[in-house]
């Protein structure tokens, strides 16, 4: 599982989703963007899975400084330390 900080307050899970398939993720399960409530917009970061963890370090290697269409943000991407991970 990888973090994805910095993200714009507008990005949803659908937006996150397509900036992976963008650069040819295809295996990951669908990113979470953690927001408040889901009318109040994102908090600014969210979490993707990958089956295994040679994707998610390469996911981190192509994303990390990243600027997404939705918002003008440089995202900022690592692997989920313990304890960083949500609770589904």
């Amino acid at each position: 599982t990888i973090i994805i900080k910095n993200l714009d307050d507008f990005t949803t899970d659908a937006n996150l989703s397509h900036a992976f398939y963008e650069i040819g993720h295809t295996t990951f399960s669908v990113p979470t963007v953690v927001a408040r409530k889901p009318s109040d917009g994102s908090l600014g970061y969210g979490f993707v899975s990958f089956p295994g963890e040679d994707e998610a370090r390469k996911a981190v290697e192509e994303m990390d400084g990243v600027v997404m269409t939705v918002g003008a943000k440089l995202l900022m991407v690592e692997m989920v330390r313990g304890g960083d991970e949500p609770m589904v």
